[in-house]
């Protein structure tokens, strides 16, 4: 039995976040996926490779941002 793979899963974390609908559940996944695309930076931080996946994790950090401000309106 191997690892998960992280990659899928900051992208699994961010898909249901932006998707949700009711805003107590909303918070879960909106700090889950933000703590998934933190550990996935963490893991390729050494990495020269992965540059399309880390423009895509900056992307998905911003759109949790704006729904965090959101969640604070």
């Amino acid at each position: 039995m191997g690892m998960p793979d992280i990659n899928s899963d900051w992208r699994s974390s961010y898909v249901m976040a932006i998707r949700e609908l009711d805003r107590v559940r909303l918070k879960f996944l909106v700090t889950n996926a933000e703590r998934a695309v933190l550990t996935r930076y963490r893991e390729i931080a050494d990495s020269p490779d992965h540059h399309d996946e880390r423009v895509q994790m900056s992307n998905a950090i911003e759109d949790l941002e704006a729904i965090r401000l959101s969640l604070l309106a």
